[in-house]
């Protein structure tokens, strides 16, 4: 909204990827996008996820881009431009979650430094309630059943109405979990 067509967002889930050499494909597409000039919105869809065995593995391959804006790819060092990360893991159920606990992985993984070069954070909620008093539960679950209907399933839409039994939706709503 604020930077109208300046935008390229690319989108990046790296339990998908074999190994570090992909990331270095990723940052191009970022540094691309900067040539274009377009701001990179980059999306990095289960960063938290273990690489090569090792738990965190890919935290430290952000390091640099995040505090120097660059990257390193084989013996050659790139410069990655200005970009906006997006981290969205599935580790943990909250960033204080993710956060807590500084045992011998996390540190060699450096989390630390990891988060000390993260400017925000925001705590996503899913779809299942996160205790007894969760009213907003229905909420949320609606939001994502009508977006997800959406893309798949148009056909089921009259203008902006879900054109679905009464009984069917109230299941998807009120189901104890997803």
């Amino acid at each position: 909204a604020l930077l109208p067509g300046r935008l390229e967002v690319l989108e990046f889930n790296l339990s998908q990827f074999s190994g570090e050499q992909r990331l270095a494909g990723a940052f191009h597409a970022a540094r691309d996008a900067t040539l274009r000039q377009k701001l990179p919105l980059v999306f990095w869809d289960e960063f938290d996820s273990a690489l090569g065995g090792e738990p965190l593995g890919w935290l430290r391959h952000f390091l640099a881009p995040m505090q120097d804006g660059e990257f390193v790819e084989g013996e050659a060092t790139h410069p990655l431009g200005p970009a906006i990360f997006v981290f969205a893991g599935g580790t943990s159920a909250s960033f204080a979650e993710f956060a807590a606990g500084n045992d011998h992985e996390a540190r060699y993984a450096k989390k630390s430094d990891f988060i000390s070069r993260l400017r925000g954070s925001m705590n996503v909620l899913g779809p299942n309630p996160t205790g007894p008093g969760d009213a907003a539960v229905i909420l949320r679950r609606a939001l994502l059943l009508h977006a997800l209907l959406r893309q798949s399933a148009p056909h089921l839409f009259t203008a902006d109405r879900l054109n679905i039994d009464d009984g069917v939706l109230r299941a998807f709503l009120h189901v104890d979990s997803f």
